[in-house]
């Protein structure tokens, strides 16, 4: 089994004692899964940053690396994978020479942006590699800076993650819209909002006419691949990807409000999911439309 990760993670680390050693041994070895690929089917890596001491190496835009594991398929069904032998990186390649240095370095500094096929196993990426709930050692508090964002084609959570002087966290936030004049465009992979009625909407014809009236100026305006389709029974669901200008953001949330109030007036349930992530510009940028007692509420995220 696969899925798609599209991850954002910028580690600093200030390498003064045993934890912090053990913390550059770690981002070496996460690099290396990389290199080989493991675990791995595809990827578009859009930037890796690695800064060692001061001396740096930026790699941008590859999208065509070899597969690293491939399918192994017997009678035209999935049988395991196999994992390729070889490396993108050779050993006398600068980026090899760097990251053999960092063992010894005072100061890492690694950014990597990119979107990747991966397959279950021993190597895992991005927050599932870094996001733990195992206490943070107080020798990596204030010489370990982490910033995480991820989300996934096959689930519609977003992880927003912070490692700093404060320890592991989600990343403070502000209620209300904040202007990031360096973000461009707003992303979201798996938007989604339902409406649950009591009993089937079709009991009630004019509702679900309304309802739907709502939902297709909705699709139309934001320009949503497929048209959203009709209640089944109590149900109404639209999902989607949505992409979106910081100009769109405020409208935005008055088009929530409508489908808000009219779940209200029908006694409906409305369940929200929408995090927009920043599509174009700083990269660890979210906004986040939220129900909460029948108002669409906003929270801005900046880290």
């Amino acid at each position: 089994m696969s899925w798609e990760i599209n991850t954002c993670e910028l580690h600093r680390i200030k390498n003064v004692n045993n934890e912090t050693k053990q913390e550059v041994e770690r981002l070496i070895g996460y690099i290396q899964q990389f290199n080989k690929m493991m675990n791995m089917e595809s990827i578009n890596l859009h930037t890796l940053r690695l800064s060692v001491d001061g001396k740096e190496i930026v790699i941008n835009d590859v999208s065509e690396w070899e597969p690293g594991t491939t399918w192994i398929t017997k009678g035209g069904s999935f049988a395991g994978i196999k994992q390729e032998d070889h490396t993108q990186w050779s050993e006398t390649d600068d980026f090899t020479k760097m990251l053999e240095s960092a063992v010894d370095a005072k100061e890492i500094e690694l950014e990597m942006i990119y979107n990747a096929i991966v397959l279950h196993g021993e190597a895992v990426y991005g927050c599932s590699y870094w996001c733990t709930e195992k206490p943070i050692p107080d020798g990596m508090l204030g010489n370990v800076e982490r910033k995480m964002l991820e989300y996934y084609d096959q689930d519609d959570s977003v992880w927003l993650y912070v490692l700093d002087e404060k320890g592991a966290r989600e990343p403070d936030y502000t209620e209300g819209f904040e202007n990031y004049n360096d973000v461009t465009s707003w992303f979201s992979y798996n938007f989604g909002m339902e409406l649950n009625a009591e009993d089937s909407w079709e009991e009630d014809p004019e509702k679900m006419q309304a309802l739907m009236n709502m939902a297709n100026e909705f699709a139309e305006k934001y320009d949503m691949c497929e048209e959203p389709d009709e209640p089944y029974e109590e149900a109404f669901e639209m999902s989607g990807s949505l992409k979106i200008s910081p100009e769109q953001m405020s409208g935005l949330q008055k088009d929530f409000q409508r489908f808000a109030d009219f779940s209200r007036t029908t006694e409906s349930e409305m369940i929200l999911t929408a995090t927009f992530t920043s599509d174009e510009g700083y990269p660890f940028a979210a906004v986040e439309y939220l129900f909460d007692d029948g108002e669409i509420k906003v929270r801005s995220y900046r880290y």
